[in-house]
């Protein structure tokens, strides 16, 4: 008695060759997208920070504001004696 099984061979399917660098090409855009949306969100951050230093610069640089018209107080051609 003699028992034959069927082999089936399994091809693997056909691929376009076009399509896995086709895929590469979209996977390549997808990371820039995401690379230009982070450093447009760094650029944001660093702009806000800047501003920021320019303020507390600016801050620090003005002088402080002259007492006049205070009551009690009068100065005398900047002689700062009171009365």
């Amino acid at each position: 008695m003699r028992i034959e099984s069927n082999v089936v061979e399994q091809t693997a399917p056909v691929v376009n060759p076009i399509d896995k660098p086709g895929a590469a090409v979209e996977e390549f855009k997808l990371k820039i997208k995401a690379m230009f949306g982070e450093s447009t969100a760094l650029s944001r951050k660093v702009k806000e920070v800047a501003l920021i230093q320019k303020h507390k610069e600016r801050d620090f640089i003005q002088p402080p504001p002259v007492l006049s018209g205070v009551s009690g107080w009068r100065f005398k051609n900047s002689d700062c004696s009171a009365f």
